[in-house]
């Protein structure tokens, strides 16, 4: 009874033995399974970092040409307003017409200088001086 004893325990070491065997080659399987699925992850990884950078380096680039771009054209800009501003100041510098500054500035009691009326003699229009009392007399009975 004894050899049966020692058989069958030696029967169970050799199945627990070829348990451990296969136990321990699957874990070695999964364990190369997920190394190699680390490294095709690590691989992508570096693959769209790679073409990360070379998106933003062209972006980069076609942004830097346009503000090149939009540079000169402010510049072009900035010529032509100053030229229109000069413009505008020599056409204000060259007007024979008052300013609405200085039109603001008359009394309100005053008399044009420049109007000549129907009623007005050609020396009324003539001179830089008010009609006369008569002459406007005359004016506001017309009216």
């Amino acid at each position: 009874m004894a050899s049966t004893t020692t058989h069958s325990s030696q029967e169970k070491g050799t199945s627990t033995s070829a348990q451990i065997k296969t136990l321990t080659d699957l874990v070695k399987s999964l364990m190369k399974a997920m190394e190699d699925q680390k490294q095709t992850h690590q691989n992508k990884i570096e693959a769209l970092a790679k073409m990360h950078q070379h998106q933003i380096e062209a972006l980069t680039k076609t942004i830097i040409q346009q503000i090149d771009t939009l540079k000169g054209e402010v510049a072009v800009m900035a010529g032509k307003t100053e030229q229109i501003h000069h413009q505008l100041t020599s056409i204000q510098a060259s007007s024979p017409s008052p300013s609405y500054a200085e039109v603001a500035r008359t009394p309100p009691n005053s008399w044009p200088s420049n109007v000549c009326t129907p009623m007005s003699t050609h020396q009324d229009c003539v001179s830089t001086q008010p009609p006369s009392k008569q002459t406007r007399l005359s004016l506001a009975k017309s009216s």
